[in-house]
């Protein structure tokens, strides 16, 4: 035994002296600084101050750290550390002397994980203490967080499900590749395949259609344990209640795949030993010692006669010359010399292949709304695979440029190298090439990957897409390149100021950690962003244009970045080794500054671009000065304009002339402003867009300088940027005051921060703007949520519980309807859509002037358009780009069927036009202004059609026409009727939305189409609530995390099921009811009154069949929080042919009361339209009482499903489907 732990005692004496174990420390250590300091933790909790919060020691949240921070940094580590030392043997020529020992080459391997793991533990066990001090001491806010007793056990458990198994795991296969194969990039392929297949997919994919069976694999195929700890506890939050009192306690297939990933990796240095016992101890490559000495002096006895003879024949050799070759011919010759070694490296073709995988597998997928498909483009697919091939081959080429540049070390030729007189620009060039020559011979292949993808594509749809080279080459090629090119000559830097291969694979692994957390994180932007992450944003309408100058800056910055390394590179690459007086005569003033001359000239384009980009960043519409003024409007207004009632707006006339190529927006337009309130109002605030650099102002008349104080009356002042209104007197009830503005603004000014979009513009791609937001147009009143970020945050507000009884502002915009008359000119090729009729429309000299009026006085409206065609339905138009119109006979449909059934359903269609308008998908969204409706293209566009075959399909869901048919929906629910300020207003709006688009697509395409849709919903719903903060219904106002689930997800499943107690007829007549008496608002003493959802409930009440039953539901879903989880236990199926019973329990962990259907099936026959024999049973669930279940059928049962027809909103759906 003393020789089997002899590496082990040498490798734990030795450690500290080992900088990529430093590294490896110092990394975890900052990274568990980064999540204590930082926050980073498990999402649960109350987000009100002082309400139950996650304790950060709680095992749960350390399991989360610990997970996440051993799967994304410790493969890489591990692997270095027990996949090289053999390596590192055989480079030295110890594995010669270890032959010469006792020891067995089994016993050798095995001595040598152990020290490697060792090593490992004592940095784990450091890091440990690291962490125990930082999670008990660091001070906290226990407003915002908290902390429960210590416990040793929260540390250490994770240590050994999550670190010893991967630790083992990774290791053990580690060594084996690199002795098997004799290649150090080897070592890393488990760590990359580990790393990059769970960021891109086998961490976050979870469909709803992921069959329970292959989500289990998957949790039990990941080595990280990531999968199953996050899909186990984290996915469903199940409150803080329970994170900080329980543990992690692992189950029998999590626990089997631990043990089973232990087991691999001994096997693997058990394999590792028999190899080298093979290979080492009788070496099969040398075969024959003696014949192959006698044929090689044979060989060279021929040879010599040979050129002895050639050189007789010629009269003698010619006059010797010598000549030094050139930086070309040099190069040429390293760059054949290392692509003759890629390609002989068994790497490259296991890389390879894994890149065009994963490059596949994020192409042929593109997940959309719902969990619905998107189509497939050259930009898209190019966009898509943009972030994969960025990691995957800073990796390849980080492993690969590494072992080149100590090729010649490990072979003993650097010394002849170095002495040689081929330039070192040669050496490092060539080998540089030949990395690139590999990245680009793998982004060809991904190339072709898209392509086949779109071909597939149009196979199975019929869907032709144009493969466009030249979009390829632009975002793989001219946009990727600057990537690379950086990241391989700072990788060759770093080896030259450090010359150890072990920690330049230590700091750059730690720069692409810092990187990826500095991005996750938001703390990257143009300036700062080398690779470019999620910075190509496709739009098929705007094709880069938005960010297009950014882009190129950043790419010509980091290209000048890539030449500094260059030639720092070049100055410090050793050629020779040094004696002190060397070092000295290089430390006096005048070599060290001749030295440094050609760095810092390199170094002045990174610095003037660096410069150019960070101030045209701080200048943008996201810069500091921007969010410093949003900040200044909150802070010099929030007090005195918070809840001040505002006033009417009766009419807007107003000229928008918009100028894409430049941005720019001009604007002549004239307020009517009302006092509908009996106080008088002595001012009247408006809110202006900062982006407006000039304004020209009047009141009744009379000019202003709103920069200016003190005016005499009528004025407006400028209190950062809230134009207040100060009319010659105060305005007495139903008075009104015209203001007329003239305005001129660029927008959005300059560029994003770091990459995205915006969710309104003006480009040459099309435009999109609001009266949400002061655009184009000011916004009566003071917008509460311009400058609020975390820092001045508060708390959500708590209404009293009778608040629905008092007079209630709107929740959108005015509570008065304004008549727009809108001029807008723009392009004459432009179509531009707003609300309202088009009354005329002229071109002249390439500009079109359109006038635009409304019918019906509407709250709000905008202005939505590009270069687009138009198709129209029966009662209704869809306006769309040539790029993009695959799904607009779909949305026509929809739009049609909308219109129609919506006017039966809830009452009449008041506006002449309902037409759906396109542009670019800078943002995905679409909103319902009355009649115009806008559209991203990435929503509905792009989503990927359903032919009619397989509208009747199981889990078929036609996302076009969901989208199309919710925001249909808004003409009723946040138009017509529009929903009051405060808690549960905007699920009449949203809510209903929902409830409206799931009865449309129900009746026009089908129920198989409805329960897909309600499925997704309940999933999603389930799995981003939030278990401490979620309220009722009737309670939910949109401040608290989670709410947004409940306003679309639960309350459109709720008002299904409602219709569902009810009948539809009956809850109809309600909603038309409501709809009748709520549509222009309620007058009363104080003013108009506008619904929450109490109002809702009041409407339907008289139409239920039974009131008594319907307020106990109502008590439960609308006005609780009530929600079953539900599990079948102890299936079982007895009896014979022609008489079985299955007997089951439903157990409910939940909370709720109600009925539930539960079905067994037989087997599906042959026959492709028939359908499998069942039978069903009601039985009713309650909390912690499970429901007996015993069901008989003449057919033997395979499976047993709890609500096979999606009538109840329930979490658990998955494991209520069980195999008998």
């Amino acid at each position: 035994m003393s020789r089997f732990f002899a590496y082990p005692r040498l490798e734990l004496a030795t450690c500290w002296k080992r900088p990529i174990n430093i590294i490896m420390f110092v990394v975890l250590g900052f990274m568990a600084f980064g999540f204590v300091a930082g926050g980073l933790q498990v999402r649960s909790g109350s987000a009100d101050t002082g309400g139950a919060k996650l304790a950060i020691n709680t095992a749960f949240n350390l399991a989360f750290a610990d997970v996440v921070l051993f799967a994304l940094i410790m493969p890489f580590f591990v692997a270095v550390a027990c996949g090289m030392p053999v390596l590192n043997d055989f480079d030295r020529k110890i594995n010669r002397i270890i032959c010469a020992t006792p020891i067995s080459h089994g016993e050798y391997a095995f001595s040598r994980f152990f020290g490697a793991f060792a090593v490992l533990a004592a940095i784990v066990a450091a890091w440990l203490v690291v962490q125990i001090g930082l999670y008990q001491l660091w001070p906290l806010d226990e407003n915002e967080r908290t902390r429960i007793a210590f416990s040793l056990v929260n540390y250490l458990a994770p240590m050994l499900m999550f670190a010893l198994p991967l630790g083992v795991f990774v290791g053990g296969i580690s060594m084996w590749l690199g002795v098997r194969t004799r290649q150090p990039v080897l070592v890393f392929a488990l760590p990359v395949v580990i790393v990059v297949g769970g960021i891109f997919f086998v961490w976050n994919f979870n469909p709803e259609w992921l069959p329970s069976w292959v989500d289990r694999l998957m949790q039990a195929v990941d080595p990280t344990g990531f999968r199953w700890f996050f899909r186990t506890y984290i996915t469903e939050d199940r409150g803080v209640a329970f994170y900080n009192a329980q543990s992690v306690m692992p189950d029998t297939l999590f626990a089997a795949s631990r043990v089973g990933l232990v087991a691999i990796g001994l096997c693997a240095v058990w394999a590792t030993g028999r190899r080298l016992a093979r290979t080492e101890h009788a070496d099969l490559r040398v075969g024959d010692t003696a014949l192959l000495l006698a044929q090689a002096a044979q060989a060279d006895a021929d040879a010599g006669m040979s050129e002895q003879a050639a050189i007789a024949a010629r009269g003698g050799n010619p006059e010797a010359t010598t000549q030094a070759p050139g930086f070309f011919v040099s190069t040429v010759h390293v760059l054949r010399c290392e692509a003759r070694a890629l390609l002989r490296s068994p790497g490259v073709w296991l890389f390879g292949p894994m890149i065009l995988l994963q490059t596949w597998g994020s192409t042929s997928f593109r997940q959309g709304p719902l969990d619905t498909e998107t189509l497939m483009t050259t930009g898209v697919g190019a966009a898509g695979a943009f972030n994969t091939l960025t990691l995957l081959l800073c990796f390849l080429t980080l492993f690969y440029t590494v072992e080149s540049l100590v090729r010649e070390e490990r072979c003993g030729l650097s010394a002849i190298l170095r002495a040689s007189p081929v330039p070192t620009a040669a050496v490092l060039a060539g080998k540089v090439l030949a990395n690139a020559l590999l990245a680009l011979v793998i982004i060809v292949c991904a190339s072709m990957a898209i392509g086949l993808v779109i071909a597939i594509q149009q196979f199975k749809t019929g869907i032709s897409v144009s493969f466009e080279i030249p979009t390829l080459f632009l975002i793989l090629g001219i946009l990727l390149a600057p990537t690379l090119i950086v990241w391989c000559a700072f990788t060759a830097f770093l080896y030259a100021v450090l010359r150890n291969r072990f920690i330049v694979y230590g700091v750059a692994l730690g720069a692409l950690v810092g990187t990826g957390f500095a991005t996750q994180f938001g703390a990257m932007n143009w300036l700062t962003s080398w690779h470019m992450w999620s910075g190509v944003q496709w739009s098929e309408l705007d094709r880069l244009g938005f960010m297009w100058q950014a882009i190129v800056i950043n790419r010509l910055m980091v290209l000048a970045l890539a030449a500094f390394f260059v030639v720092a590179t070049l100055s410090l690459w050793p050629r020779r080794l040094p004696d002190l007086r060397a070092i000295a005569d290089r430390m006096k003033p005048a070599p060290f500054l001749r030295a440094l001359l050609l760095p810092l000239l390199a170094a002045i384009p990174v610095v003037a671009l660096a410069t150019y980009a960070g101030l045209t960043i701080r200048a943008g519409f996201q810069g500091a000065p921007q969010r410093e003024a949003q900040k200044a409007y909150w802070k010099r207004n929030s007090k005195t304009w918070e809840d001040v009632p505002v006033p009417a707006l009766d009419a807007v006339d107003a000229e928008v002339k918009l100028f894409p190529d430049s941005r720019r927006i001009e604007v002549v337009g004239s307020y009517v402003l009302r006092n509908p309130h009996m106080n008088p109002m002595a001012e009247v605030p408006i809110s202006v867009g900062l982006h407006f650099e000039t304004s020209q102002w009047t009141v009744d008349g009379v000019a202003t300088d709103p920069s200016k104080k003190d005016q005499p009356l009528p004025c407006i002042e400028n209190r950062s940027n809230l134009y207040v209104i100060k009319p010659a007197k105060p305005l007495a009830n139903n008075q009104t005051v015209k203001v007329e503005f003239k305005l001129v603004g660029e927008f959005p000014k300059g560029w994003t921060r770091a990459g995205g979009g915006s969710s309104e513009f003006l480009l040459p791609s099309g435009v999109v703007l609001t009266s949400f937001s002061p655009s184009f147009l000011p916004v009566p009143g003071f917008s509460d949520g311009i400058g609020i970020d975390e820092r001045n945050s508060r708390d959500a507000r708590e209404y009293p519980r009778d608040h629905w009884k008092t007079r209630v502002d709107p929740l959108f915009g005015p509570a008065w309807s304004t008549q727009v008359k809108l001029v807008i000119e723009g392009p004459e090729d432009w179509t531009i859509n707003a609300c309202g009729t088009e009354k005329e429309s002229t071109a002249v000299d390439g500009r079109r002037r359109t006038v635009w009026e409304t019918e019906y006085p509407v709250r709000f409206f905008n202005i939505v358009g590009g270069p687009l065609e138009s198709m129209k339905g029966d009662t209704t138009t869809v306006f769309y780009s040539k790029h993009t119109g695959q799904n607009v006979s779909t949305m026509v449909k929809a739009l049609d069927a909308a219109r129609k059934n919506y006017s039966a359903w809830f009452g009449p269609y008041p506006w002449t036009n309902l037409r759906v308008t396109e542009f670019p998908g800078l943002a995905t969204y679409a909103q319902g202004f009355p009649g115009n409706i806008s559209f991203a293209e990435g929503i509905g566009y792009m989503s990927r059609p359903i032919s009619k075959d397989d509208e009747d399909e199981v889990g078929t869901l036609d996302a076009a026409f969901y989208i199309v048919a919710h925001e249909s929906g808004h003409q009723w629910w946040g138009n017509i009727v529009m929903p009051g300020k405060g808690p549960g207003g905007n699920i009449i709006s949203e809510g209903l939305a929902e409830f409206s688009a799931l009865m449309l697509l129900h009746h026009e395409l089908g129920e198989e189409q409805g329960k897909t849709l309600r499925r997704r919903w309940e999933q999603q719903y389930v799995f981003d609530r939030s278990a401490d903060n979620e309220r009722s219904i009737n309670r939910i106002d949109g401040t608290r995390p989670g709410d947004q689930v409940v306003t679309y997800q639960r309350a459109g499943s709720v008002f299904w099921m409602l219709r569902e107690l009810m009948g539809e007829d009956a809850m109809l007549a309600g909603m038309r009811e409501f709809v009748t008496k709520w549509k222009n608002g309620v007058q009363t003493a104080e003013g108009l009154d506008f619904p929450l959802i109490e109002d809702f409930v009041e409407s339907l009440r008289p139409h239920a069949p039974d009131a008594a039953a319907f307020d106990a539901w109502v008590n439960q879903w609308i006005f609780g929080t009530v929600l079953p989880d539900l599990e079948v236990i102890d299936a079982k199926v007895d009896g014979a042919e022609g008489a079985f019973t299955t007997t089951a329990k439903l157990a409910n962990t939940g909370t709720g009361v109600a009925d539930v259907t539960v079905r067994v099936e037989g087997a599906k026959p042959d026959s492709k339209d028939s359908v499998a024999p069942f039978e069903d049973v009601v039985v009713h669930i309650a909390p912690d009482a499970p429901a007996e279940i015993a069901i008989k059928s003449a057919f033997k049962p395979v499976k047993i499903v709890v609500d096979p027809d999606v009538k109840l909103l329930f979490a658990g759906r998955k494991r209520c489907e069980k195999s008998l």
